[in-house]
């Protein structure tokens, strides 16, 4: 969860980059907070959520590495991370390039307990 360092943020509003984003959902749902009532405004990709919370516009559920650097947002503490999986899904097709193939491999090695 972050919000903005320089503004006072819109309470109980959060930003999400969709209707279909249910970050903000599954991430009060893993909090414990099932039924948290809230505002949700959209603002279509990801740089859009991170301006919109840097903006103070609201708070935002998002990756920790993609705020690292950002001086703009901090971090909120005391909630706990929640972690979605990350799914490889591509289609099958007559060939396949060395970087593709260098990526499975590596996924095939280093995350071999991870992949179905």
């Amino acid at each position: 969860m972050i919000e903005s360092t320089k503004y006072r943020t819109k309470d109980n509003v959060y930003l999400d980059i969709s209707p279909d984003d249910l970050s903000s959902e599954l991430f009060f749902k893993a909090q414990g907070q099932k039924n948290k009532k809230y505002r949700r405004l959209f603002v279509h990709d990801d740089l859009g959520v991170l301006k919109g919370a840097s903006l103070g516009i609201g708070r935002a559920v998002t990756p920790a590495h993609s705020v690292k650097s950002n001086t703009s947002v901090r971090i909120i503490e005391g909630y706990k991370p929640l972690n979605i999986p990350v799914i490889l899904h591509y289609r099958k097709q007559a060939y396949y390039t060395k970087l593709h193939h260098a990526i499975r491999d590596l996924l095939v090695k280093n995350c071999p307990g991870y992949l179905t």
